[in-house]
C-alpha cells in the first residue's frame, strides 16, 4: 500500500511529508496517491474508516497530514477525524466529500479538521489545501517546542529573538508575550495586524498601552492572577474592530519554582466560525417563516367555523382544539424568532422614555382571559410606579408577558399571581409572584438557558419552546438590568426585576 518517490521532497523539519490517504472510491484514493507521490511525499492509502484508524495510530513514524473521506461503510470520516486527533492532537486532518454542506462542515470543524475539499478537485485545489495544512503542521510543531521550554526565563527566551524571529513571523496566528507586571514583551506581525498596532512597542511598555481591548486585558490579568499555577491554557472569545472574532488562549510561564514569569497569548481568527453560526440561526429564522403561514391559514379556517360558516357542536369542538393548538404553535415559533434575533444581535430597537405601569397594566388586560380560564385571581394593587426608563415598549411587553403568563400557567387552579412595579432609589423594581408548583433548587440554576423545560407530572401537560425565560434575560441583560428568582416546591415562584435609571 505504500510507495515512495525516487526524489522525496523534504517537508516537516527537514523529514519526508507522510500522508494517509482513506477513501472509499478506489479512483479517489489511488488518483491522490499518484499526484501526492509525483510531489514527493511519503504516501500510504487506506480503502475505509476502520483501516484508516488502524494505519494512522502505528507505532511506526507517525503522520503529518490525513486526507478522509466523510461518507464511508463502517466508520465514517467525522468518527475517523476524532480519533485520529485524540491519538494525535497535532495531524492536520482534511475532508474530502462529495456531500459538501453547511452541516458537514460544521460537523467537520468541530472535530478539528484544518481543511474542507469538495469533490471533484483538480490536482491544484488538492496540493494547495495540502501545502498549507503541512505548513500549519511545521509552525503548530514548532511552536509546541517553544512552549516546553518554558522551564527557561522569560528574558532568556526573548534575548535569543534572531534564533526564533523568522518562526514567529511567520505564524498567521497572532502571538503576544507579557511579564508578570502586564508589561509587553514581544509579539508577532499577525498580532499588530489584528490590533490595528502600527508599529512594534516598546519591550517594558504596559499592555495596556499597546492594545486597546479591555476584553484581552481583563483575560490576561486573569491568566496572570490565577491561584492555579498549573501549565493550563485559558480560552476567551475576543471581538475586535471590523466584527472580527479570535479566539485568544492564554498560558503562564512559571519557573523551576512555580512562580509566575508571565503569560503568552496565541490569538486565533474564528470569524468565519462565528458567520456559520450566524448561518445555522439564519436557517432556523427561515424555516420558522416557512411554517407560520400555514399555521395562520388553519387559525383562519378555524375561525369560520366558529363563526358560524360551518354548523355542528361536533365540529365546534374539534375545531377549537385545532385554534388552540395552533395559536400555541405560532407563539412557539414567535419564541424561535425572537430568540434567533437577539442571538444574532439583529434586534432593531426604538427606544423612548417607557412608563413600566402602563406596559404591566396592558400585559395584565391581555392575560386576563388566560387567568379567568384557570380561576387564577391576578393582584395589581402595587402597580403604582411612576418612573420611566429608556427603553423599547415591545421588548418590556414581551419581559412581562412572559412572566405573568408563566406564572398563570405553572400555576394551581384558583390560585393567586401578585403583580407589583414600585419606585427603588432610583430603580423600578417589578415583581411577578405566583402561588404556583414552584421550582426546585437543581432547576433553578438552568432556569435561563435557552431551551430548558422542566418535565414533571405538573408541567408535562403544558406547552412551550423552553425560551420564554431566556428571552427574558437576554433583553433584561441589553438593558443592564438585573432578574432574580426564588422559589419554593409546593408554595410557587417570585421573579425579581430592577432597571436602574428610572426617571419621574
Amino acid at each position: 500500500m505504500k510507495e515512495e518517490s525516487a526524489h522525496p521532497e523534504r517537508g516537516i523539519e527537514g523529514e519526508e511529508a507522510r500522508i494517509l490517504v482513506v477513501d472509499d472510491e478506489p479512483g479517489i484514493r489511488e488518483g491522490c496517491r499518484k499526484i501526492l507521490v509525483s510531489e514527493g511525499y511519503d504516501v500510504e492509502v487506506a480503502e475505509d474508516g476502520l483501516q484508516g484508524l488502524a494505519v494512522a495510530t502505528r507505532k511506526e513514524e507517525p503522520f503529518d497530514l490525513v486526507l478522509a473521506d466523510l461518507k464511508m461503510p463502517g466508520m465514517d470520516g467525522v468518527e475517523l477525524l476524532g480519533k485520529i486527533r485524540g491519538h494525535d492532537p497535532e495531524i492536520i486532518t482534511i475532508v474530502i466529500t462529495a456531500y459538501a454542506t453547511l452541516e458537514t462542515a460544521i460537523q467537520a470543524t468541530r472535530q478539528g479538521a484544518y481543511g474542507y475539499l469538495p469533490k471533484p478537485f483538480t490536482p491544484d485545489e488538492l496540493l494547495l489545501c495540502l501545502r498549507k495544512g503541512l505548513e500549519k503542521r511545521r509552525l503548530s510543531l514548532q511552536a509546541k517546542r517553544l512552549r516546553e521550554e518554558r522551564e527557561r526565563s522569560l528574558l532568556e527566551i526573548c534575548s535569543e529573538r534572531n534564533r526564533c524571529h523568522a518562526i514567529i513571523n511567520c505564524m498567521t496566528d497572532g502571538l503576544i508575550v507579557v511579564n508578570r507586571d502586564e508589561q509587553f514583551a514581544m509579539a508577532n506581525p499577525a498580532a499588530l495586524a489584528m490590533f490595528q498596532m502600527p508599529r512594534m512597542p516598546e519591550v517594558g511598555t504596559p499592555l495596556g498601552e499597546c492594545v486597546d481591548n479591555p476584553e484581552l486585558l481583563d483575560a490576561v490579568r486573569g491568566s496572570l492572577a490565577a491561584e492555579d499555577r498549573r501549565y493550563e491554557v485559558l480560552s476567551r472569545e475576543i471581538h475586535l474592530r471590523d466584527d472580527k472574532v479570535v479566539i485568544a488562549n492564554i498560558a503562564p510561564f512559571l519557573d523551576n519554582a512555580g512562580s509566575t514569569l508571565g503569560a503568552v497569548v496565541i490569538l486565533s481568527d474564528i470569524t468565519e466560525l462565528k458567520q456559520l453560526e450566524k448561518a445555522k440561526a439564519a436557517f432556523i429564522s427561515m424555516v420558522s417563516h416557512e411554517l407560520k403561514s400555514p399555521l395562520a391559514a388553519i387559525e383562519n379556517f378555524a375561525g369560520l367555523i366558529l363563526a358560524g360558516t360551518f354548523k355542528g357542536d361536533k365540529a365546534r369542538e374539534i375545531l377549537e382544539r385545532i385554534e388552540s393548538r395552533a395559536e400555541s404553535a405560532r407563539k412557539m415559533i414567535d419564541d424561535l424568532l425572537n430568540f434567533s434575533a437577539l442571538e444574532a444581535g439583529a434586534v432593531c430597537r426604538k427606544k423612548e422614555k417607557v412608563m413600566l405601569k402602563d406596559v404591566v397594566e396592558d400585559v395584565i388586560a391581555a392575560q386576563k382571559g388566560l387567568a379567568d380560564a384557570k380561576k387564577v385571581t391576578l393582584d395589581t394593587a402595587r402597580v403604582n410606579c411612576d418612573s420611566s426608563i429608556p427603553a423599547d415598549r415591545d421588548d418590556m411587553a414581551k419581559v412581562f408577558n412572559n412572566l405573568v403568563s408563566n406564572a398563570i400557567k405553572y400555576n394551581r387552579r384558583g390560585g393567586r399571581v401578585a403583580i407589583s412595579c414600585t419606585d427603588d432609589g432610583g430603580a423600578v423594581k417589578i415583581r411577578v409572584s405566583d402561588t404556583g408548583v414552584g421550582i426546585s433548587p437543581e432547576h433553578l440554576e438552568h432556569i435561563f438557558d435557552e431551551f430548558y423545560r422542566i418535565h414533571d407530572e405538573d408541567t408535562k401537560r403544558i406547552s412551550g419552546t423552553g425560551l420564554g425565560l431566556a428571552i427574558v434575560k437576554k433583553i433584561v441583560d441589553a438593558y443592564h438590568g438585573e432578574i432574580s428568582v426564588d422559589s419554593k416546591i409546593g408554595e410557587g415562584t417570585t421573579f425579581t426585576i430592577l432597571f436602574r435609571g428610572g426617571e419621574r
